[in-house]
């Protein structure tokens, strides 16, 4: 970021949710070892997680925030979560909560309501950057390139891949697999996580990429390969 100096940052998967990983639910081990450690503090990550983007704010950089499945655990932790079993989260439980009845509608599309996270991203960052959190299904295109698209769902309800977004009418940067890849119109990033992760074990294809859009519109993957990404 300080070398290239984007004038967009695109973020995908912004928050972990380790702290509310529905996947470690029913896990006697995973809960003690997160409490043991803070991280069962839903607060502190989601915090964590509006400070790595801050700290890569300068000024004349819009942020944009790409709904991600990993930023929607916020919101399934609340659906299906009884706070009152939960004392360490308590109050940030039923802050989140309230904000998602006050916001709560029905539309011509269904009962809508405020997606948590993208709340929280837009109350503790206002001061200090110029975020844009999208909207489920809201469109965001550079030149002629779709980056509203996270990568987990593909066309018609099925299971989105580069495979699957290639030929959808437009050119796509998406992210979601952790798996650097091009296919045809689609350019797919990595992760910025470590490379070996609770459930990642086997045979693995991730690596620590992103993708950078020039002004000419023309794309590339950028790897980072032990730190380093250049010469």
């Amino acid at each position: 970021v300080e070398t290239l100096r984007p004038r967009h940052l695109v973020f995908h998967d912004l928050l972990d949710g380790y702290s509310v990983n529905p996947h470690h639910r029913g896990n006697p081990f995973a809960a003690l070892v997160k409490r043991h450690t803070g991280k069962d503090d839903a607060q502190a990550e989601v915090l964590r997680a509006v400070k790595f983007l801050t700290d890569r704010t300068y000024a004349g950089t819009e942020q944009i925030v790409v709904p991600s499945n990993h930023d929607d655990f916020l919101r399934r932790w609340i659906i299906d979560t009884d706070w009152r079993s939960d004392p360490t989260n308590a109050k940030f439980y039923l802050t989140t909560a309230l904000a998602m009845v006050e916001s709560a509608k029905l539309t011509p599309r269904g009962v809508q309501y405020a997606d948590p996270f993208q709340y929280w991203v837009r109350r503790y960052a206002r001061e200090s950057c110029e975020v844009r959190c999208l909207g489920a299904d809201e469109s965001f295109v550079l030149g002629d390139v779709e980056y509203g698209l996270h990568g987990d769902r593909g066309p018609n309800g099925s299971r989105g891949s580069a495979r699957s977004l290639r030929r959808i009418g437009v050119k796509t940067v998406i992210g979601h697999s952790h798996t650097p890849a091009i296919e045809e119109g689609c350019y797919q990033t990595g992760t910025s996580t470590r490379l070996r992760l609770e459930y990642n074990a086997g045979p693995s294809s991730w690596l620590q990429s992103h993708v950078a859009q020039y002004a000419s519109g023309k794309r590339c993957l950028i790897n980072i390969i032990e730190g380093e990404w250049r010469l």
